[in-house]
């Protein structure tokens, strides 16, 4: 039998040796009804899938080769990783930012604190660009700007979608640059994309470039006033920049239907993520201010007007 020295301290001090019998390993079964409980009782809300997910990223095994192995012994370095998952979880950490992915458009996104984390109703996005794009004339040699490319999901999902289109991509954060590009080599499309540091169309003004066919942009667009009435894990650790839209949310959506005319060709198209509740203001801005916009909206699933499609006039 495997035995193992203790160090046990009397009441007055002094430290004696005791030998004791050497533990039964924790297997990965139990390893996962302690993370299931500890993610319970922090009030996750979908413990179970979120244990799984981190005890096989910790493991390095697939969902499937966990169930299949659930007996095995779990070492030290899995153990303790395992904990420090569970533990950094139940603080409000994202589980996108401690896997280090996210899926968007059937694909895998690297993921990390600098860059925000790709949703759902950004695919209705990218599901009306590709739509809009191969209604184009010119089709498919178009010219795409992505404004605003975080961790490039928009971006890559079109160079997959339009192979032969020409794509640039802007964002302020270098960081956000770096996960991006790694997105685009990652998915085989860091060729097709070329990806600019500066405020919205700030690069494009040192270039020469042909006015674009299309731009696209998941702004932010949370009023500055509502960013603490967000959930904890996204007001406490995504990144404000790419949240923060200003007194009504919607400062930089503005910004963009300012210039926007300047970079697209004349039947080019602006198509935008937007807000719950801010089409009717967006709108109103757009006929108050004269701007040279024709506006429409598609619908995401649960009937929000989730994206601006504009037309120049």
């Amino acid at each position: 039998m495997n035995r193992w020295i203790n160090l046990v301290k009397r009441p007055w001090g002094k430290e004696i040796p005791q030998i004791l019998s050497h533990h039964t390993p924790l297997t990965l079964l139990q390893l996962l009804q302690e993370g299931e409980r500890r993610l319970k009782m922090a009030g996750l809300p979908n413990p179970r899938q979120e244990t799984d997910l981190l005890v096989s990223h910790a493991a390095k095994l697939t969902r499937l080769q966990l169930y299949l192995d659930l007996r095995s012994a779990v070492s030290a370095r899995v153990y303790k990783q395992a904990k420090d998952l569970f533990a950094k979880r139940t603080q409000g950490i994202p589980i996108q930012y401690l896997l280090g992915t996210q899926e968007f458009w059937g694909l895998e996104f690297i993921v990390t604190p600098d860059v925000l984390i790709p949703r759902p109703e950004t695919e209705n996005l990218v599901e009306e660009a590709i739509s809009l794009a191969n209604s184009f004339e010119r089709n498919p040699r178009c010219t795409i700007l992505d404004i605003g490319t975080g961790c490039g999901c928009i971006a890559v999902a079109l160079s997959k979608a339009l192979p032969h289109a020409r794509i640039l991509a802007t964002d302020v954060s270098a960081r956000a640059l770096i996960i991006a590009r790694r997105n685009a080599k990652r998915q085989g499309v860091n060729e097709r994309i070329i990806f600019l540091k500066g405020d919205l169309f700030e690069p494009l003004k040192k270039l020469r470039l042909d006015k674009m066919d299309m731009i696209v942009s998941n702004p932010p667009y949370v009023a500055s006033d509502e960013i603490q009435t967000l959930a904890p894990e996204v007001k406490d650790h995504e990144p404000r920049i790419a949240l923060d839209g200003g007194s009504d949310g919607l400062d930089v959506c503005k910004h963009i239907l300012r210039e926007a005319p300047d970079y697209l060709d004349q039947d080019g198209i602006l198509a935008m993520e937007i807000g719950h509740k801010q089409a009717v203001p967006l709108a109103e801005w757009i006929r108050q201010q004269g701007l040279p916009w024709e506006v429409r909206f598609k619908h995401d699933l649960a009937g929000i007007k989730r994206v601006a499609i504009l037309t120049k006039k």
